[in-house]
């Protein structure tokens, strides 16, 4: 490749307004011709015309000591032969020379003088296929049938509108259609709470497989971005597909600080890199093909959005929180929502941050690590900020873990085990450990090893691997087909099939096909993974919701007037709950100030006993279900649940065990 320098000084001073720079390397051997030329730019214009043809015209620009030498090698009766190698074969093209001229520029503010012969040739090729990617040969011979120049490079034409529309929408509506569907079974777990199984005496899990779904399919889009961004050679049109996903790890073209870039991404018929400008060629060609900001831009448009993403999440809980039609859900998600023993706003900051954290480590991480990869030419205030943010990371995380590991996990991990409050499993907790360990690993390796493509891919390789090793040695699941062993293992086989973009082992053919195989497999994988069961269970939900606004529900066989049920609590338990309270409460001094027929400590009380307070309202609540129906319970239910607010710790453990899982106790 052309030295950094001389290449990009000409770049910026004559750079074609009608063509965009592509790179190249000089291929050419020594020759006998009288003739010279010594390429030093090269730009490319492909233009598909609606009458089915396509042409694509080069123009080349030459170095030459003097005007005189110039043109005493004019190659206006020259031969070019362009040959165009993809996966389906090598074509090749004679080209048509449209012009050859010497030309002399003088900028006088840095006193230097160029001459130049430009030539342009036009050539007539067949129209590229959806998704090509060429590695080109140009050969210029002189008119002596000499050679006197080879450039060697690679062409990336545009992929068009409706691959990048596909590519951008699969990921998208997948993504949506999984939140949309969460969203829907807790709605329905909200209004349906489980109740106790009365043939099994035993209650029934809840399964969060539809929040975790979420995460998964967030972090398997990142991962779909990021691992077109190592520092290997990926076939062209891979990184303009896969640069759709970007918004997944916060990056977009345009962001809130920094609107305007130096790259077109797209120009002139082609997808545009403009080399690596100090860079890599992973995540530096990945922002030129998005025509996003330089690097220093765009991780301050991310580390932007970033904070207002926290911010409205705090919002989002918070207003939850106080919103009635919402209030219960949160109340019902119980220790891993909220805190009761903490302030509401320090409790609403400590679940924003576990859901920030679940959702945003690993592309947080690889963004930020990535801006220490040139870091000798960074202001050393802005070293110092990406410093500080790694430094937020690591103890947010370490801070998370340590309240509750269990917690920390909940939006990204199912149970392994069956579990109790009398008996956690602490293998849940090495679980939360290990794959926020991980995610943290993945993202310095994607961003810090960004000059190290081969460490780069094997490391993130090794990740894999230990996750998938730490699944079998907890006894995870008990079949292969598990969804936290399919991820990784899909994760892993991707990782795999990168070996062939290696450098060492790379050639243009063969990791064509690996990335059309790539693009493929993503795929499958985010429609089979997630998109179909996220239809299928929304689907089902649907019916059953419209099934049971068709039919109304009636009564369990055995339990509509002998064990009447509300808001999912049985009576029963209700009435041995109150019992136990009494039991566990002091006696307390008999009030003065109420009649007798509503002083429960009158000897003239007409309850039932006269030391149980809220056992009347209990009572009253029961006679007025069985005769008059659920809405007249209302009000003397709530009493008795009112008294469930002078429990003992003690007592309150005991009365909540009693319950079924799922019932809101936020005001209990």
């Amino acid at each position: 490749m052309h030295s950094l320098l001389p290449t990009l000084s000409l770049f910026t001073l004559f750079s074609s307004a009608h063509a965009s720079y592509v790179q190249f390397k000089d291929c050419s051997v020594p020759s006998s011709s009288a003739y010279s030329y010594d390429p030093n730019s090269l730009d490319v214009y492909l233009d598909e015309h609606s009458n089915g043809t396509t042409t694509l015209s080069l123009e080349i620009t030459g170095d030459y000591p003097t005007l005189a030498s110039c043109h005493r090698s004019l190659l206006d009766n020259a031969s070019v032969e362009l040959s165009l190698e993809a996966l389906g074969g090598t074509t090749r093209y004679n080209g048509e020379i449209q012009n050859a001229t010497c030309r002399t520029r003088e900028f006088k503010q840095i006193n230097m003088v160029f001459y130049m012969q430009y030539l342009e040739v036009l050539f007539r090729i067949n129209d590229p296929k959806p998704l090509a990617a060429y590695e080109f040969e140009i050969n210029i011979d002189a008119p002596d049938h000499f050679s006197v120049a080879c450039l060697n490079g690679f062409l990336t034409p545009d992929i068009g509108y409706t691959v990048q529309e596909i590519s951008f929408w699969i990921p998208t509506l997948t993504f949506i259609l999984v939140v949309l569907t969460a969203v829907g079974k807790e709605w329905y777990n909200l209004v349906h709470p489980l109740r106790e199984d009365d043939e099994s005496g035993q209650e029934r899990s809840i399964s969060r497989s539809h929040l975790t779904r979420i995460a998964d399919c967030l972090a398997y889009i990142q991962f779909i971005f990021f691992s077109s961004a190592l520092s290997l050679r990926q076939p062209g049109f891979l990184q303009p597909v896969v640069s759709s996903t970007s918004w997944s790890t916060l990056m977009t073209r345009r962001g809130i600080v920094w609107r305007h870039s130096l790259y077109y991404g797209i120009r002139d018929g082609i997808h545009e890199i403009n080399g690596t400008f100090g860079g890599t060629s992973g995540l530096e060609h990945m922002t030129q093909v998005m025509g996003a900001p330089v690097t220093q831009e765009t991780w301050t448009n991310i580390a932007t959005l970033a904070v207002v993403i926290l911010a409205l999440l705090y919002a989002v809980i918070q207003a939850g929180l106080h919103l009635r039609w919402t209030r219960d859900w949160f109340q019902q998600s119980g220790r891993w929502m909220i805190d009761r023993s903490s302030k509401s706003h320090k409790a609403t900051i400590w679940v924003a941050l576990r859901v920030y954290l679940s959702y945003l480590l690993l592309p947080l991480t690889a963004w930020t690590t990535y801006q220490l990869d040139s870091v000798s030419a960074r202001p050393v205030y802005y070293t110092i900020l990406v410093i500080l943010v790694v430094a937020l990371l690591i103890i947010g995380c370490w801070w998370g873990m340590l309240r509750s590991p269990q917690d920390m996990g909940y939006l990204l991990l199912d149970n392994l085990h069956k579990q109790t409050p009398e008996e956690p499993s602490r293998t849940q907790d090495y679980y939360s450990y290990v794959t926020f360990i991980l995610l943290f690993a993945r993202g310095v390796i994607i961003g810090g090893l960004q000059r190290f493509g081969t460490v780069q891919l094997f490391s993130l390789m090794a990740c894999e691997v230990i996750q998938l090793g730490f699944l079998a040695w907890a006894g995870a699941t008990s079949e292969l087909l598990s969804k936290p062993v399919l991820i990784a293992g899909a994760r892993l086989s991707a990782l795999l099939l990168c070996l062939g973009m290696i450098p060492d082992l790379w050639t243009h053919i063969a990791a064509s096909a690996l990335g059309y195989v790539l693009l493929a497999f993503h795929a499958l994988f985010l429609v089979g993974m997630f998109l179909v069961p996220s239809a299928y269970e929304s689907t089902r939900l649907g019916i059953t919701c419209y099934t049971e606004w068709q039919t109304p529900q009636q009564p369990a066989r055995g339990s509509s007037l002998e064990r009447p049920q509300v808001y999912g609590l049985p009576l029963w338990i209700m009435t041995e709950a109150a019992v136990y309270q009494a039991q566990q409460t002091p006696p307390q001094t008999p009030p003065t100030d109420l009649p007798a027929a509503q002083n429960p400590y009158h000897p003239n009380f007409s309850g039932h006993t006269s030391a149980l307070p809220g056992l009347k309202d209990l009572s009253q609540a029961s006679l007025n279900l069985t005769h008059h129906g659920p809405s007249a319970v209302h009000h003397g239910l709530h009493r008795v649940i009112s008294n469930f607010r002078h429990l003992t710790p003690h007592a309150h453990r005991q009365f909540t065990k009693t319950l079924p899982r799922g019932i809101p106790l936020g005001r209990v």
